[in-house]
């Protein structure tokens, strides 16, 4: 059964045949039941993601109603994924600046560590809670959280997204407020400290650039966590799903952990974690070959773009061998994600880990079912024991 609509597509059991479709038929159409525009093929995503008009949020809903006036809605107005125009630009440079300061492989030894750290606690049979906690751990270590603190601020970030998903219950959004006010507490500590962590260096970036709000800061550093949690979760999630129902490729992994680098990256492209993404017109103009009017909203299926034959050959075929794969799981243009690298660093590390740690993937079920969302695509994996 193929999925109800683009937007449910994110979390049914194969929403890819359902894309192809769109791709070969219907690359840019309006969906009038959804009440959008939504873009599929490699060339309308791309003309979407890179076309000055589209903006990253509704010009009379910068901030989602139900947070505007909390601490979570001041968080959300000041992420730099959320923001554009003249701000845009030092922000976003700042943010890419301090975590390209970042050593790789100091971020793939953090996140063993954490890996081992939470394996241990949570045995193999929790690995959807495993691929959760792990990139907020990771994060919060680099931005300057002790150890012991770790599962606290990892419970209150599950929390926090929560407040600022659409689909959320009126008491998941209010828990969620609650506890955006504890982490901004939390890091506005860390940075009186000034102890030299990544949380630091984003501060000092900012300067550089005229930035001395500290609020600017602290809603970055609480970003760097929260826009790393679902996707490397999923990310994760997907990895384990792929060595399950591709067995021939867990030995040569298992012999060759160098291989990691090309399994992560393709199943970025071949089963998104974040399968689409929104944009906004500013005013009336033409994207992607379509006249389109001032605040109408377009759903950029990034998971179909990855599919589409032409932008990657056999696009259905998982190839780790696969030649200059094009992926647009983590955007493009201005708003591409700058953490793309460290949720696929995490990811390694934790996948060398569960590897060398003797994981059973043939222990995972045929079908498995997704966290509900609009946008993420994340299977869950704990199992009863």
């Amino acid at each position: 059964m193929s999925p109800e609509n683009a937007i449910a597509a994110a979390t049914h059991s194969n929403p890819y045949p359902f894309y192809a479709g769109l791709v070969a038929e219907k690359p840019i159409y309006y969906d009038d039941a959804l009440h959008l525009w939504v873009a599929s093929s490699a060339k309308a995503v791309s003309a979407v993601l890179s076309n000055d008009l589209c903006r990253v949020r509704p010009a009379a809903e910068p901030i989602p109603r139900a947070v505007v006036g909390s601490t979570a809605g001041k968080i959300f107005g000041a992420l730099v994924r959320m923001t554009d125009g003249r701000g845009h630009c030092p922000l976003k440079k700042a943010v890419t600046t301090t975590l390209d300061m970042l050593d790789p492989n100091v971020i793939f030894e953090v996140s063993l560590r954490h890996a081992q750290r939470l394996i241990d606690q949570y045995n193999p049979y929790r690995l959807t809670d495993f691929a959760f906690d792990l990139p907020a751990y990771v994060m919060a270590s680099l931005l300057g959280v002790l150890d012991e603190y770790l599962s606290q601020i990892a419970a209150w970030m599950a929390d926090f997204v929560y407040c600022l998903s659409p689909i959320s219950t009126d008491k998941q959004i209010e828990h969620g407020k609650a506890v955006a006010e504890h982490l901004f507490d939390v890091f506005r500590q860390l940075l009186a400290e000034k102890n030299p962590t990544l949380l630091i260096y984003l501060s000092q970036v900012l300067s550089q650039v005229g930035v001395t709000d500290d609020s600017l800061t602290l809603s970055n550093a609480i970003g760097f966590i929260s826009q790393t949690y679902e996707a490397t979760a999923g990310l994760i999630s997907n990895a384990l799903l792929s060595l399950s129902t591709h067995p021939d490729l867990y030995p040569k992994i298992s012999a060759d952990m160098r291989l990691l680098d090309r399994f992560v990256a393709e199943v970025a492209r071949f089963d998104a974690p974040v399968q689409n993404t929104r944009r906004f017109l500013a005013a009336d103009g033409i994207v992607a070959g379509q006249s389109m009017k001032a605040d109408d909203a377009i759903l950029v299926l990034l998971a179909a773009a990855n599919r589409d034959p032409l932008a990657n050959p056999q696009p259905d075929s998982f190839d780790i061998h696969r030649q200059n794969p094009v992926c647009f799981t983590f955007g493009l243009g201005v708003h591409a994600c700058p953490g793309q690298s460290i949720a696929e660093i995490i990811t390694r590390a934790a996948l060398q880990h569960l590897i060398s740690s003797g994981l059973d993937v043939s222990a995972f079920p045929k079908m498995v079912s997704y966290r509900l969302s609009t946008n993420t695509r994340i299977p869950l994996l704990n199992q009863e024991k």
